[in-house]
C-alpha cells in the first residue's frame, strides 16, 4: 500500500454491537480509520477521531457479504469484545 489512506467507517446495527463485552443497541459514531494493511476483504488500521469512544483503537474490517456491498464486519482490538457492522462509502472496496 502506498500512500497512507484514511476511509471513513458508518456503524450501523445490523445485528447489533457488543461493546465492552456487553450488548448494546445504540451503534458507535462514525469514525475515520487511517488503514495500516489493506488486502481484498480484509482492512486494518486506527481510529483517529479524538473524542471517539475508539479512539486510538486498532480495527479490522472484513468484508461482510459475498459480493462487494459496502458492508463490513468491524472488529475492535479491547479489553472485552467489542464488534459489530457498518457501512464503508466507496464505489469499490479499498484495496492496496
Amino acid at each position: 500500500m502506498g500512500a497512507l489512506q484514511i476511509i471513513e467507517v458508518e456503524p450501523v446495527y445490523g445485528y447489533g454491537w457488543l461493546v465492552s463485552g456487553k450488548a448494546r443497541r445504540e451503534v458507535p459514531a462514525i469514525f475515520r480509520l487511517s488503514l495500516e494493511h489493506a488486502e481484498p476483504r480484509l482492512w486494518i488500521g486506527t481510529v483517529l477521531n479524538e473524542g471517539h469512544e475508539f479512539q486510538g483503537r486498532r480495527v479490522t474490517l472484513t468484508q461482510r457479504h459475498l459480493e462487494w456491498s459496502g458492508y463490513v464486519n468491524i472488529e475492535v482490538d479491547a479489553d472485552r469484545p467489542t464488534s459489530g457492522s457498518g457501512r464503508v462509502d466507496l464505489t469499490l472496496p479499498p484495496n492496496s
